[in-house]
């Protein structure tokens, strides 16, 4: 089977698996959940989105949430990340095609010579992370709750966010906690470094380690894009989130829009889908801006969704070069290979095409036919959950428990599609060729 084909039947097994789960009576209260709410969730805590059919924290019995944050914790991982580690573990070999899956959802183009070594590292970094975030967490809640209920409630929000997961055991998200600034900051640390991905999670922890042995090291071209490209998006999100919310009149009457909440919303919109102010309280410019942050997302080979924050910044590179009418796209002083610029034009082509389809077929199933003067505003709301869905974000505007049935399946492939990426999809569906030994004439079109 070919590798993509592969991690797209080990997430469609762990969704099958985890619908059977929560669908038991044990994993709910009163009756239990429909088949395809029981499908819809697993999809949703596997692929990490967050979207919700039912409240997380009153339908699900503690067996319940444990398979929920269990399937987060796999989902956010990676299926095939937990399998070769046992698989390493127990003195098995791997194929050529096992370490050809690592190096494309863990390494990037970052080489690693010992497999075994690195996936220890990546659940070493990752329960390191979690267990520092649920103690911050802890501190707080055993503030507000009992001892046993704080630190269940910080175990379970610092797995949530540092897997950019979005799933809340409180019906309002983190809306309670809108201006509590140890909760918006552990969860907002644990996000932001749940999107950096793995690689830079990696030469993060190297550089910390040169500089205490004051040993010098550089951080790779992808280090850095990453870096840079977070940081941009983070400032100029808060940024334009607070202007666009300032004037919101809703806001006034709770005492205005913070820099606090415009700052987490901003790290959360690119893919977590906590939130701490109503999304159907914010204006359309605000709901398009996170609309676009969802759209780009996190780092690759990480917990976030969306066409990355890599293919964002090439992208830019290319449009500087188009108009500076340099031969090549360069990026600190290093030339970007071809192939990978047409894999960024193609990632995000295809990922608007992806998106225009999947909310046309929304309109259909939710809206049906009927006049836009009788649907209006139904576009922007089913816009809004596509790209939530494909950024694997989990934010609304909180039209999922009222989806139809097809409109949630709909959301689901979606889901599954934004979790595996839209190129691995893409190769898994396409027939693998034997590259050609000849070259067409070339010709030329007008453009632009």
């Amino acid at each position: 089977m070919h590798p993509a084909r592969l991690i797209i039947l080990s997430f469609a097994t762990g969704i099958f698996l985890g619908a059977i789960l929560l669908k038991l009576p044990i994993s709910t209260y009163g009756k239990p959940l429909a088949l395809v709410d029981a499908f819809f969730t697993a999809a949703s805590a596997i692929c990490v989105t967050g979207l919700v059919v039912v409240d997380t924290g009153t339908k699900f019995t503690p067996f319940g949430q444990w398979v929920i944050l269990a399937l987060i914790q796999i989902g956010g991982l990676g299926i095939m990340v937990f399998s070769m580690f046992f698989v390493l573990l127990f003195g098995k070999n791997l194929s050529l095609r096992d370490r050809f899956i690592a190096k494309e959802s863990l390494l990037g183009q970052i080489s690693f010579a010992n497999l075994f070594s690195l996936l220890k590292n990546i659940l070493a970094i990752t329960i390191t992370v979690e267990f520092l975030g649920m103690f911050m967490l802890f501190l707080r809640f055993r503030q507000i709750y009992p001892l046993e209920h704080a630190w269940y409630n910080a175990l379970f929000h610092s797995i949530s966010a540092f897997c950019n997961a979005g799933f809340s055991l409180y019906s309002d998200s983190l809306t309670r906690y809108a201006g509590d600034p140890v909760i918006n900051g552990t969860v907002s640390m644990l996000i932001i470094l749940g999107g950096l991905g793995f690689p830079v999670l990696y030469e993060l922890l190297t550089l910390l380690v040169r500089t205490v042995r004051r040993q010098q090291f550089k951080l790779s071209l992808h280090g850095k894009i990453v870096f840079i490209s977070t940081l941009f998006l983070l400032i100029s999100g808060t940024l334009l989130i607070y202007l666009f919310e300032y004037a919101n009149p809703l806001h006034h009457e709770e005492g205005g829009i913070t820099v606090l909440e415009a700052f987490f919303q901003s790290v959360t919109a690119r893919t977590a889908g906590f939130n701490t102010i109503q999304i159907d309280y914010l204006t359309n410019p605000t709901v398009f801006i996170i609309i676009v942050l969802m759209f780009i997302g996190g780092a690759p080979a990480s917990t976030a969704g969306g066409i990355k924050v890599t293919t964002f910044f090439i992208f830019l590179a290319l449009l500087k070069r188009l108009f500076s009418g340099r031969d090549n796209v360069e990026v600190f002083q290093r030339t970007i290979p071809k192939d990978i610029v047409y894999k960024v034009l193609a990632i995000i082509m295809g990922s608007m095409f992806l998106i225009i389809f999947i909310n046309i077929l929304l309109q259909i199933t939710e809206t049906g036919f009927m006049p836009h003067n009788s649907v209006a505003g139904s576009f922007l709301e089913t816009l809004f959950e596509t790209v939530s869905a494909f950024g694997t974000v989990g934010l609304s505007t909180g039209i999922t428990p009222s989806l139809t049935d097809a409109g949630k399946c709909i959301i689901m492939v979606t889901m599954l599609i934004g979790r595996i990426g839209p190129m691995t999809f893409a190769l898994a569906l396409v027939k693998q060729t034997d590259k050609k030994n000849f070259a067409y004439p070339e010709d030329s079109a007008m453009v632009g």
